[in-house]
C-alpha cells in the first residue's frame, strides 16, 4: 500500500473546508486535533490568544478578525467582553447592570458607545442606530428626554453620524469603549 503525500492530505482537506466560514474551519480542526490526542496551540490554532478561561473559548471564537484584532491591541480579554455583553446568535446585547458614568449625560454617552461595541461585536463594524442606543438608555435608566439632544452634542470624537442616518463608533470611541471594558469589570487574572 502506497503512503499518502501530506500535499495529497491537505488538498482533500481544503476541499472539505471550503464551503465553511474562517470560525467554523477553525472549529473543525481544533476538534480534529483533539480528537487525534493534540492541543491545537502547539500547531498554530490557539483559540485562546486572549488568555481566556476554557469556559468562555467557544463563546468569542465566532468574533470576526476585526474585533479579535481591537481586543488584541487594546488587551481586551473574553471574560471583559461577558461582563458586558451577552453574545449568542451572532448578536451582542449589552447586559451591563448600570452603565458607567457619574451622571445620567456620562451614562448617555457610554451607553451610545457601547451600543456601538454591541454592534462591532455583532457585524464586524461599528455602525449603530439612535434607536437602538436610545432604547439602550431607556432600559438603563439614563435616558434624559429634556437634555437627550444637548447630552449628544457632547459626544466629542466618540461617534459620528446623525440620529436619522445613524452613528459610527471612531477609533477614539473604541479607545473610550476599552476603558470602560476595563474599569466597569472585575479583573480577571
Amino acid at each position: 500500500m502506497a503512503k499518502t503525500k501530506p500535499a495529497e492530505i491537505v488538498g482533500k482537506i481544503v476541499d472539505l473546508l471550503t464551503p465553511f466560514t474562517s470560525e467554523e474551519r477553525g472549529r473543525v480542526i481544533s476538534a480534529a486535533l483533539t480528537l487525534l490526542g493534540e492541543g491545537s496551540s502547539k500547531h498554530g490554532i490557539d483559540k485562546n490568544s486572549e488568555g481566556d478561561d476554557d469556559d468562555h473559548r467557544d463563546t468569542f471564537i465566532n468574533l470576526s478578525g476585526k474585533v479579535k484584532s481591537w481586543q488584541k491591541q487594546n488587551g481586551v480579554t473574553g471574560d471583559q467582553l461577558a461582563q458586558m455583553f451577552h453574545i449568542a446568535d451572532g448578536k451582542a446585547d449589552v447586559i451591563a447592570g448600570e452603565m458607567p458614568g457619574k451622571n445620567k449625560k456620562e451614562q448617555t454617552l457610554n451607553a451610545y458607545v457601547l451600543a456601538g461595541v454591541a454592534q462591532f461585536i455583532s457585524t464586524g463594524e461599528p455602525k449603530f442606530t439612535d434607536k437602538d442606543a436610545r432604547s439602550l438608555c431607556v432600559a438603563a435608566g439614563c435616558y434624559d428626554s429634556p437634555n437627550h439632544a444637548v447630552t449628544l452634542k457632547a459626544k466629542g470624537n466618540w461617534f459620528t453620524g446623525s440620529k436619522d442616518k445613524g452613528w459610527v463608533l471612531t477609533a477614539p470611541g473604541l479607545k473610550h469603549a476599552t476603558t470602560l471594558l476595563k474599569t466597569s469589570t472585575p479583573d480577571y487574572q
